[in-house]
């Protein structure tokens, strides 16, 4: 069972095991920022995995783990990698963007 603030927003994206069962781009925009809003009052207080598809859920994270084939190809925020030439997480939001984006 998640525990609050969660559970004061109702089943907003379901539950399996304890754990959300729908990915956030199955979530409206109302849910998403809703769930977006507890994830941020719940930061330091306890560890958080989150498993996205959003760039603007994945931008609230502390470190962001980006794997390949199972394995670890590269971790950082999400401004060190997005700023990482030739990185895989730089190039994954260009194509979400379909923008390069420019040198910091």
């Amino acid at each position: 069972m998640l525990s609050t603030p969660f559970h004061k927003y109702g089943n907003v994206c379901g539950e399996r095991d304890g754990a959300s069962s729908r990915s956030d781009d199955e979530l409206d925009a109302q849910n998403q920022s809703r769930i977006q809003d507890a994830v941020k009052q719940l930061q330091g207080s306890l560890t958080i995995v989150i498993i996205a598809h959003r760039l603007s859920t994945v931008r609230i994270a502390d470190q962001i783990l980006v794997l390949e084939c199972g394995q670890l190809v590269e971790n950082g925020t999400y401004d060190d990698l997005a700023t990482r030439a030739e990185g895989r997480f730089r190039n994954l939001i260009e194509v979400r963007t379909k923008a390069p984006l420019c040198p910091r």
